[in-house]
């Protein structure tokens, strides 16, 4: 996994009021800057996600990667790995619901994006569904991840699924309507 050296050099650097995306092994990879490029995002984006991480280890993890940037957005897309080794939904919600309630207790007004994880099976359908469900308890948005087989189509429906959440929040609903167009019929 990442260290924590690595992203506590790299917070150095960092100004805090961006945006933070942290997950988990797809997320880690995925060129983030690069992709929103193609959509005209001017803010500060951190992708602080960790190869392996797990719910149950994201918390050793939350102030070097989170609570340290202070951001104005942060989105979450945790529980891939948990899925993916067949664990408890009921439990890992719990865990997600404790994650959540830490963050909101140390940034209260930073906006919450809770995005589902990647797969088509009956385990990620129902922990999606209880995500959507946490999301809703405690005022966050959810953004659902349709598609993508493969790392590289899952990471486009990823930041297709969460671009509008990457704009000012001053920006008018006309502004953002155009960028998307414009982002549509560039592809």
């Amino acid at each position: 996994m990442r260290g924590k050296t690595q992203y506590s050099f790299l917070n150095k650097l960092a100004r805090s009021g961006g945006i933070v995306i942290w997950g988990s092994t797809t997320l880690a990879e995925l060129p983030v800057n690069e992709l929103l490029k193609n959509y005209d995002v001017s803010r500060y984006i951190y992708n602080r996600s960790i190869p392996g991480l797990t719910l149950s280890n994201a918390e050793e993890y939350l102030d070097v990667c989170v609570l340290a940037l202070s951001p104005e957005k942060l989105i979450l897309n945790l529980g891939e790995e948990d899925i993916r080794k067949g664990g408890d939904v009921s439990e890992l919600i719990e865990q997600y619901r404790w994650l959540l309630y830490r963050i909101h207790l140390a940034l209260p007004g930073c906006a919450l994006i809770i995005t589902g994880v990647r797969g088509s099976g009956e385990l990620q359908h129902k922990f999606n569904s209880a995500l959507e469900a946490l999301a809703r308890e405690f005022g966050c948005l959810f953004c659902a991840v349709d598609g993508g087989d493969t790392d590289e189509e899952y990471g486009l429906s990823f930041i297709g699924s969460v671009r509008l959440s990457l704009y000012d929040d001053n920006m008018n609903y006309t502004d953002i309507a155009s960028r998307a167009v414009v982002s549509a019929l560039m592809h």
